[in-house]
């Protein structure tokens, strides 16, 4: 059997008898001696629930009851209107270019009506800069109608959702309405009541009294057929004299005029005549005036009220079809979420009054408004339409090691982005998935920032095109100074069935740029079949990151504080060198990974350093249950990153072996007893204080080693006491010492009338006794 490690204990005691029975005692101090060999071996968390609270209907406002007309009257429910607060300056990006979703203007009127088309071309970060187009309506005595062209009608075979955002002059223009429809006159339906009081009709309702000659018919005739309309009613309409359109539910200019509601123009039923419930002749023999009815929900009349929106500036009306539902609707403020109460039209509504059933589940769709005497101006811009193209254009950015760049519109820069000065390859793909008629390309055209990319002295781009992967062509292109290019003259021909189109050049960055972003857009133009007009397919914005030509840090070399590291002995510790020659102070973050697990994250205070020392603070402890070493080869990786993203990484090898030996052992064991207190049978005697022992091996994963205990004598000037004295006594057992054994890597506390004791009577001499006691850490055979 090997010894692998003695700690003899010299145990120096005293036993002394006087004449006063005091005895100086027995006392034992150890001594270490050592021989080892060479061996190896919380997070938080947070969750975070966003809570909606939503509207539930209400028949109750405030304090603006509407108004009894009569007894006749039904029963007006007015719906919860949360919405508040003034809406956006300015519309954000999504804003679309008409053409090819909607068909031409419908316009009628006596007044000066202007641009009711007005496209717009912003410089202030509207809608990204991208161009779109506004709608508009001013003048007094003006009528103006849009809808979707025959080939994208609403499909109610399937869910769809729309957004569109509205500009409200609430004081000075009658208002505007959504509107689906299947009138005969399709894509140029809007109403025919143009005198002068029918700028209440919004440009869907009939007119504001009973039509032709007595008997009169009913106003619906005059409105948009076969037809359901969502209100923005700037006014209620109510004047004894002539317009009672709002009297219906009691809307009167002097309690909340400004409303939301929807309803059945084309529909007969929509109307009643006021003081007749018979005709629409009064008893003057004059035409009646037309009260008409509102809904907020399947045969429940009333209205919402929208009192609360600030004038001149950009709500979002939203609305989705969900099968089987119906078409839900409500208005939204971006600015801080307010809504009003979402109101659904539902499927048996929709049904009677569009006749799906008809006409193949469709409907056209599209806004009308109005002004009568009114002369402000009403303003719409559609963001998501609710039909799906056909078409899509899609937009790639691409660095000169042809890795795709483009990040989301809000993403800070990271990693990611083209060195200033380098190339950027700018791609568009058009593809038509199918369709009802070919679609023929006249012209690709877009936009680049030229504060961004440069662009030739010639003004000249090469761009590069191909159908369908075929044979690639290249064209010589102009660009303006705002970045404005157009390939035109393309005549490029995509079959019904499908086709691809890919665009692309290349162009360098503008040198020395730090941290810019930049975006990239184009579209396609060109007409299906034999249309008279073009349709634009738009790509999205694309975003993109210019930086300026990083220094990448660079790992001179790392060395390690020891040759060797040993359990229980050393810190883990090493010196790095390291240079990054434009990184600012404490740019530079550095992180160390022991065996793939983080140990630290710092900033580093130079730009540069050699053999910077890092070190733990506290040894290495393979027995620890959140030690990350490893008995025998170690993996240390260390990763420097700068402000712009550029990393570099070292990886290192070292060694830590294992210990063997003692982590904690009593020191010094002391006897002191008088005669007086001894038995007269020899005894196994307490020790003054407490002992420790636990021995530490990690030369192996499952350690055989084990700790016995011995001892020499006890001698005195002139008397010896034998080793056989001392017994060692646990869990009520005493033992003989060389039948004592404890395991590695265990703690072993001991009570003073526990574990190592002597055996003393009254006959012992008195004097002072010392010894040694060997504690060995052995194999086991």
């Amino acid at each position: 059997m090997k010894k692998r490690s003695i700690l003899p204990l010299l145990s120096c005691g005293m036993l002394i008898f006087s004449p006063l029975t005091l005895a100086e005692g027995v006392k034992a101090e150890t001594q270490e001696t050592q021989e080892t060999t060479s061996s190896s071996e919380n997070e938080s968390e947070s969750t975070s629930q966003t809570e909606q609270e939503e509207s539930t209907a209400s028949s109750t406002t405030d304090t603006e009851e509407p108004a009894v007309v009569d007894d006749r009257q039904d029963s007006i429910e007015v719906r919860a209107s949360d919405i508040s607060g003034a809406g956006l300056k300015k519309i954000p990006y999504g804003a679309k270019k008409l053409d090819g979703v909607f068909d031409k203007l419908n316009s009628a009127g006596s007044g000066s009506w202007k641009n009711a088309l007005v496209p717009q071309n912003p410089t202030d970060g509207t809608n990204d800069n991208r161009p779109y187009d506004e709608i508009q309506l001013s003048g007094s005595q003006n009528w103006l109608s849009v809808f979707s062209n025959d080939y994208q009608k609403l499909d109610f075979s399937k869910d769809f959702n729309g957004h569109v955002y509205i500009n409200f002059n609430t004081g000075f223009t009658d208002g505007l309405a959504f509107v689906m429809h299947n009138d005969t006159r399709k894509s140029k339906a809007m109403t025919s009541a143009t005198s002068d009081l029918d700028g209440q009709n919004l440009g869907v309702y009939g007119a504001y009294a009973g039509i032709g000659s007595s008997p009169y018919r009913n106003p619906a005739e005059k409105g948009i057929q076969n037809s359901v309309a969502v209100e923005f009613d700037m006014h209620g309409n109510w004047n004894e004299e002539s317009d009672n359109f709002d009297r219906k539910v009691g809307l009167s200019v002097l309690n909340g005029p400004t409303h939301m509601a929807y309803s059945f123009p084309g529909n007969p039923t929509t109307y009643e005549p006021y003081n007749s419930y018979s005709s629409w002749t009064n008893s003057n023999g004059t035409p009646s005036t037309a009260l008409q009815k509102h809904y907020v929900g399947a045969e429940k009349q009333g209205y919402q009220s929208l009192k609360n929106i600030v004038s001149n500036s950009w709500y979002e009306f939203r609305f989705n079809y969900v099968s089987g539902v119906g078409l839900v609707y409500y208005l939204f403020n971006p600015t801080n979420n307010t809504l009003t109460e979402p109101v659904v039209i539902s499927n048996a509504e929709l049904e009677a009054n569009l006749k799906l059933s008809e006409n193949n589940n469709t409907a056209y769709w599209g806004f009308s408004s109005a002004n009568g005497n009114l002369a402000g101006t009403t303003k719409f811009a559609f963001t998501e339409t609710p039909v799906e193209s056909v078409a899509t254009l899609s937009n790639q950015v691409y660095d000169k090691n042809n890795t795709e760049v483009t990040v989301p519109r809000d993403e800070a820069i990271t990693d990611k982005f083209i060195n200033s000065g380098d190339t950027v390859t700018l791609q568009s793909t058009y593809k038509l998935e199918s369709s009802q008629r070919n679609y023929t390309i006249n012209n690709w055209k877009g936009k680049i920032d030229p504060a961004a990319i440069a662009i030739p002295a010639n003004k000249q781009i090469n761009v590069t095109y191909s159908v369908n992967d075929g044979e690639a062509k290249t064209q010589n292109v102009a660009v303006d100074a705002k970045g404005n290019f157009s390939l035109d003259g393309l005549n490029l021909a995509i079959p019904r069935e499908g086709g691809t189109v890919t665009f692309k050049f290349s162009l360098p960055t503008v040198n020395n740029l730090s941290a810019q972003k930049t975006v990239f857009y184009s579209s396609v133009n060109g007409r299906y079949g034999t249309d008279s007009f073009d349709t634009i397919i738009e790509s999205d914005s694309n975003y993109f990151w210019i930086n300026k030509r990083n220094n990448d840090p660079v790992i001179d070399g790392v060395t390690f504080d020891q040759t060797n590291f040993q359990d229980f002995v050393h810190p883990f510790g090493f010196k790095l060198s390291y240079h990054d020659d434009d990184a600012a102070a404490n740019e530079l973050k550095m992180k160390i990974e022991v065996n793939g697990q983080l140990v630290s994250e710092s900033n580093l205070a130079a730009n540069a350093s050699q053999n910077l020392p890092w070190a733990e603070t506290t040894k290495i402890d393979l027995l620890n249950e959140n030690n990350i070493f490893t008995r025998g080869n170690n993996t240390l990786k260390v990763t420097l990153t700068d402000a712009n993203g550029a990393v570099a990484t070292k990886e290192s090898t070292f060694n830590v072996e294992g210990y063997q030996g003692f982590e904690k052992v009593t020191k010094e064991y002391q006897w002191n007893y008088s005669r007086t207190q001894l038995p007269t049978d020899r005894k196994a005697q307490a020790r003054e204080n407490q002992m420790t022992i636990k021995a530490r091996d990690t030369t192996k994963d499952k350690p055989t080693s084990e700790v016995t205990l011995s001892a020499t004598q006890l001698s005195s000037n002139k008397n010896n006491l034998s080793a056989s004295e001392f017994v060692f006594k646990e869990n009520g057992q005493t033992f003989a010492l060389p039948e004592v054994s404890f395991k590695p890597n265990q703690a072993y506390d001991f009570s003073k009338s526990d574990g190592l004791l002597l055996k003393l009577s009254d006959q012992d001499n008195p004097g002072e006794y010392k010894g040694v006691i060997n504690w060995t850490i052995k194999d086991a055979p």
